[in-house]
């Protein structure tokens, strides 16, 4: 299935949300409030992460098997 939302839509999305919440954020409260505006499934919202981290605007972590820490990167790879 493709996207439904546009990669522009749902990026500048996440950004502002970690940027309210001092840059970084766990997983599941960043879905919660995604699905909650946007009704997308986690499939599609870890699609939009993966793009986001491949393109060096976030890094994903995940510091327990069950968790992802999301974050915003500041310095952007060959700024």
């Amino acid at each position: 299935m493709g996207q439904r939302y546009p990669l522009s839509l749902i990026a500048s999305e996440i950004l502002n949300l970690l940027s309210i919440n001092g840059d970084t954020m766990k997983d599941k409260d960043l879905f919660e409030v995604l699905r909650k505006k946007y009704d997308i499934t986690y499939s599609e919202f870890l699609r939009y992460l993966m793009i986001l981290e491949v393109r060096g605007f976030i890094t994903v972590s995940m510091p327990k098997e069950d968790v992802r820490v999301i974050s915003i990167v500041r310095h952007r790879r060959g700024s």
